[in-house]
Formats: C-alpha cells, sequence, structure tokens
C-alpha cells in the first residue's frame, strides 16, 4: 500500500510540472540595412538636427505588424523587433546623411546647439501585407525639412514635406521573411530621402 502511495503521488508530481508553461522568448529582428550608394554633395558649413522620430499608433511599438485581412492590423506572437522601428530608421538615416557629406555637422535630439536645418520623421506605416499576392511588406516614411528659428533669412524658413514609400516583395509568408523584406525598403526610402534633403538645402 505504501508503495502503491508514492507512485501516485510522484505521477501526480510529474504531471503537474508538465503543465507548467514554459516561456519562450519571442524572436528579435533589427533594422540594419544601409543604402548600397548614396550620391553626395558639396560640404554645407551648417549643422542639421534630426530630431527624434514619431510613428502611428499601430507602429509605435517593438511589436511587429502584419495583416492579413483589409484594414486590420495584428501582431506576430514569437517574433517582434529589438527596438521601436522609428528608432532604429532614426539612426540609419543619421548613418546616411553623414555620408552625403552634405552638412559639417548631424546632430541628433535633445540637442542644445544650434542648427541651420531641422529635420522631422514620422514612420506612417510598417507592416506585412498578406492580403496580395505575392505578400509584401509596406513602408512609409513621412519627413519634414525646414529652416531652424535662428536661421537670420525668414525667407527661407520654409517647411517642405514629403511622403516617402517602399513596397517589398516577400520570399516567404514569415515574419522572418517579413524582416529581410523590411530592410531592403528600408534601405530604398532611406535613398531617397537622403536625396531629398540634399535637393532641399542649400
Amino acid at each position: 500500500m505504501k508503495a502503491g502511495a508514492l507512485a501516485w503521488a510522484l505521477a501526480g508530481v510529474v504531471g503537474a510540472c508538465s503543465l507548467t508553461p514554459v516561456d519562450v522568448e519571442p524572436r528579435q529582428e533589427l533594422l540594419t540595412r544601409l543604402p548600397a550608394d548614396v550620391a553626395t554633395a558639396p560640404t554645407l558649413p551648417a549643422t542639421l538636427l534630426v530630431r527624434e522620430p514619431t510613428a502611428n499608433a499601430p507602429y509605435d511599438t517593438t511589436r511587429m505588424a502584419y495583416s492579413d485581412k483589409p484594414v486590420e492590423v495584428a501582431y506576430f506572437a514569437r517574433t517582434e523587433w529589438a527596438d521601436k522601428p522609428a528608432s532604429m530608421l532614426q539612426g540609419l538615416l543619421v548613418r546616411t546623411l553623414e555620408r552625403t557629406h552634405r552638412f559639417r555637422a548631424i546632430a541628433v535630439s535633445p540637442y542644445g546647439g544650434t542648427s541651420a536645418y531641422v529635420l522631422d520623421t514620422r514612420l506612417e506605416e510598417l507592416r506585412q501585407d498578406f492580403t496580395t499576392d505575392p505578400a509584401m511588406v509596406r513602408l512609409t516614411v513621412r519627413v519634414e525639412l525646414r529652416r531652424a528659428q535662428s536661421d537670420p533669412l525668414p525667407r527661407k524658413r520654409e517647411t517642405i514635406a514629403r511622403e516617402f514609400e517602399a513596397r517589398e516583395p516577400l520570399s516567404a509568408r514569415s515574419a522572418y521573411a517579413g524582416a529581410v523584406a523590411a530592410n531592403a525598403a528600408a534601405a530604398r526610402v532611406l535613398t531617397d530621402i537622403a536625396r531629398f534633403v540634399v535637393e532641399h538645402s542649400s
């Protein structure tokens, strides 16, 4: 009887352990890809301030967004971004602009010095769209370039805004394939933003 009771007790312990949920850390993906080629331009004796970016609510998170139904956004359960995409894009944007050699210096907020130009960026959209064939990543970034308030020439204080889009097909319907496509889309958008900033600074 004692041996039988002990066996039942051990079985209960094993059963309880098998029902304990196991925490699985989500896979983390990065935006790291820079443009292969960036056109250079004559250097201005000016500082460009790249301010902290903002993002639309569905994308102001480390969660990786996708859509498998129209007008709906969902998030992967096992994969996420290592940082908010807007923050990762800011670092890539600064490095891309540095490669143009357009400005004497490029600063990021918070910044207490003076700057001739200010660049604001907003992540409007970054999601994997599974409603299309092939599935694709949709990336949209809005930028505003303006002269700083300290500029002595009021006529040059206008703000120039533009929206940049990239659509990149996925090699597979998976979160990892989406991260690869997002990097390719980001490189294209960064190229376009750098060209825009160079063309509208003088």
